[in-house]
């Protein structure tokens, strides 16, 4: 994540929600929307950035959140051991899906097209692998932030598809939403049947779409 680590990926979230602010003004109700890693990043800025949010989505959380703390402890070990720069094999398989597979990247959407678009995409899958150091930055920020999740005082909308093998086939996205509503944090959790990670490259992706602007509205009064 380059120098600071996750603590500097952070911050330059909320720069750009400062940098938005003054280009639309104040008083305009403002959103988070993370996805994936982007939804632990997310959960992380809520726990120190979350005043003045009209809301926040957390969509396809790839991690329990009860496990991150002990996931950190095992990523530091690899810093220790010098591996930062190694590069992290497969992170998800399609572990749990109906066979047979087209691609190993099946896991993210039933729509074909999209997995094509995913696969001949540079900067995507095993064009573009993770590092050590990646996972170990972000897990850093994720594991502080599970024990401060009663800082997170804006609304969340929670969703996954329960054929998600990176999100526990949706199992991650209810351990989260408890953890939040147990903290005080006003959460409402959606589990879309048959769908898998990439919600909003889904087969079912207008009505996913439609939800989450219907959530958005209903919290901008």
């Amino acid at each position: 994540m380059g120098a600071g680590g996750g603590h500097a990926v952070i911050e330059d979230l909320h720069d750009l929600r400062v940098a938005a602010h003054s280009a639309i003004g104040p008083d305009k109700p403002t959103f988070l929307f993370g996805h994936s890693t982007g939804s632990l990043i997310g959960l992380a800025y809520l726990t120190e950035h979350a005043d003045g949010l009209a809301g926040a989505v957390l969509c396809a959380i790839p991690a329990n959140i009860d496990d991150t703390a002990s996931l950190a402890a095992i990523l530091q070990s690899a810093a220790d051991g010098g591996m930062r720069d190694e590069l992290v094999g497969a992170l998800v398989e399609n572990d749990g899906l109906n066979e047979p597979f087209r691609t190993p990247f099946d896991w993210l959407s039933r729509d074909d097209d999209e997995v094509d678009r995913y696969i001949a995409d540079p900067m995507c899958g095993d064009d573009n692998p993770l590092t050590y150091g990646y996972l170990i930055d972000l897990f850093d920020v994720v594991a502080t932030a599970r024990e401060a999740l009663a800082s997170v005082k804006c609304p969340v909308l929670v969703i996954a598809g329960d054929q998600d093998p990176a999100a526990g086939m949706g199992a991650h996205a209810t351990t989260l939403a408890r953890a939040l509503a147990a903290d005080g944090a006003r959460v409402d959790l959606t589990v879309y049947e048959g769908a898998r990670h990439e919600l909003l490259n889904e087969t079912i992706r207008d009505q996913v779409t439609a939800d989450i602007v219907s959530w958005i509205k209903s919290h901008s009064a």
